[in-house]
């Protein structure tokens, strides 16, 4: 009964912080909006940079949580994107954004028996009302122990929200390993990324839609500090040629 009630504080504190990310950055004024559709190299090169900064992250070590474990993050991704690019200049209404794409992210996992956590994810991004939310199932297929590294394999599906002149769903698999030093876990890993996106509702536009389906190999390196319940993330991710960085803090229980 204890472990019930620490588990539905949990679900109802990390759907908290998933409403505080998705307020925690206002609208800005450089929206994704087309000056004209992109061609499909353009689209390809711009969805693979937005699955980067979306969709990509893991804020994760390969270690299982352990059954009726809970754990949630919160925090925020900045990914340094080919602002010059002309595909990022014809999807801001012809101006360069910024050069770093930001977004407030908060995440909710659970652990369940034969080493598998499931969770689920969302980011709120700095691009207009943009937003990502997504599923992930990650299964330790080698347990870490105080000699051997723990190895995992992980599936995550995503979907791009609140973007009316693009809409993007992700697949993406990785194979991840980490170590834990006492408070100290770093891990790595490498995975791909798999999108279909499309380009619909241009202005001045009708019927010219435009889809791609890029794939996109990735690398990322990252490491926890826990505290007892307390936890800090910070992780670097690569990938279409650019990188990203995050930062989270979260609890773990119980």
């Amino acid at each position: 009964m204890n472990r019930f009630r620490v588990s539905r504080r949990s679900a109802v504190l990390a759907t908290a912080l998933l409403a505080a990310a998705f307020q925690g950055l206002p609208a800005r004024a450089d929206d994704i909006e087309f000056t004209r559709p992109p061609t499909r190299d353009e689209l390809e090169d711009l969805t693979k940079e937005l699955g980067i900064a979306a969709f990509g992250h893991k804020l994760g070590a390969a270690e299982s949580l352990g059954p009726a474990r809970f754990e949630i993050q919160f925090g925020g991704v900045g990914t340094q994107i080919s602002q010059d690019e002309d595909f990022w200049q014809i999807a801001n209404d012809g101006d360069s954004p910024s050069g770093t794409l930001a977004a407030a992210r908060a995440s909710l996992r659970v652990g369940l028996p034969w080493h598998i956590d499931v969770g689920v994810f969302g980011e709120r991004l700095d691009t207009g009302h943009g937003e990502s939310t997504g599923a992930e199932a990650k299964w330790e297929f080698i347990h870490g122990d105080n000699a051997m590294p723990a190895f995992a394999a992980r599936v995550q599906y995503a979907r791009l929200r609140n973007i009316d002149q693009l809409s993007g769903d992700t697949w993406s698999a990785d194979l991840s390993v980490s170590k834990g030093f006492g408070p100290f876990t770093p891990y790595g890993g490498i995975g791909r990324m798999w999108i279909d996106a499309k380009a619909e509702d241009i202005d001045d536009f009708s019927g010219a839609d435009v889809s791609a389906s890029p794939g996109v190999n990735e690398a990322f390196l990252g490491a926890r500090l826990s505290f007892g319940w307390f936890r800090l993330h910070g992780e670097a991710l690569w990938g279409a040629g650019i990188v990203s960085y995050a930062l989270t803090a979260g609890l773990k229980f119980p």
